[in-house]
């Protein structure tokens, strides 16, 4: 199955970045269409400060087939508290490419605990979705019902836009989450995707999943950063190319893999170049690869970064 983005922009996309290392083509390429923001949860004048409520984004529908639950994962943010690592993300169900990739290497280059914060409130929740059979009877405690749960997290993005989620999470009966999440016992992957479709995405995790109706590449990161930058493999010469990849160390950094590639229009994490060989991170699978410089003009058309 291919996991395509849907599209990329050449050019900025506005914001406030001081990393570029180049400048702005002018050139556009039409691309999907960014959604309205969904709100941050839903407004109820009745709720008392014991009992409040929020929402939850909608699964891909086709999911609903196999019977995916909300299911509470009650994991801490980062497994033992410590730094996350980008080999942790893991793109999951949904064909957004972008987000779990560009997360990955906001990781890489340090970059992530500067533009997105997560913090945790301990509050009792109830959490609302149409279909109350989605909350397995598994989640019941003794202190809490099967679509109530004791803390909410908020997630700030760049240009104080944030959004409240629960740890109610789509997973399969062996609570596996079914979208973006960590290979480790953390929530960080899957709080900060449930974040962006809360906040950015009308229409749930169907919308995002969907490359013609999802935000486009240069909308993720701009959201994810603050700002976004394109530019096409074969407008560069190799120098300008190396330098690019180079500063991935430090400037966090994506490449399309071209439509014919196994992985059609796939976003990867460039994690640099060294000797020759630009090292890539695959958030489908979570393994590394390594490309000479004309294996790479051959199969990636773009690259992306603040």
């Amino acid at each position: 199955m291919p996991y395509p983005d849907s599209g990329v922009v050449v050019g900025r996309t506005p914001g406030p970045s001081a990393n570029s290392p180049f400048e702005n083509t002018g050139r556009v390429v039409p691309s999907g269409n960014p959604r309205g923001p969904l709100g941050q949860q839903d407004a109820d004048p009745t709720q008392t400060k014991q009992l409040k409520k929020l929402s939850e984004p909608s699964p891909v529908s086709n999911d609903l087939n196999w019977g995916i639950l909300l299911i509470r994962h009650s994991l801490d943010l980062f497994e033992n508290n410590k730094d996350p690592e980008f080999s942790e993300v893991r793109q999951g169900g949904v064909h957004n490419c972008p987000l779990p990739a560009f997360l990955a290497a906001m990781v890489h280059t340090k970059t992530f605990s500067n533009k997105i914060k997560i913090s945790e409130t301990k509050q009792k929740v109830k959490s609302t979705y149409s279909d109350k059979e989605a909350y397995p009877d598994s989640n019941k405690t003794s202190d809490l019902e099967k679509d109530e749960t004791n803390r909410f997290f908020t997630v700030e993005f760049p240009g104080s836009q944030s959004a409240e989620v629960t740890d109610f999470l789509w997973s399969d009966k062996f609570s596996t989450i079914t979208y973006a999440h960590s290979s480790k016992a953390a929530l960080w992957v899957s709080l900060v995707e449930k974040a962006f479709v809360r906040r950015w995405v009308t229409g749930g995790y169907e919308t995002l999943a969907d490359a013609n109706t999802g935000p486009d590449a240069n909308t993720v990161i701009e959201r994810l950063f603050g700002s976004a930058d394109a530019v096409e493999v074969q407008t560069l010469q190799d120098a300008e190319l190396i330098a690019l990849l180079t500063k991935a160390k430090t400037v966090p950094t994506i490449a399309r893999s071209k439509a014919d590639d196994a992985n059609l229009a796939h976003a990867y994490t460039v994690l640099g170049m060294d000797n020759g060989k630009i090292k890539l991170f695959n958030a489908i699978n979570g393994k590394t690869d390594e490309r000479t410089l004309a294996n790479f003009k051959t199969r990636f058309d773009y690259i992306l970064y603040p």
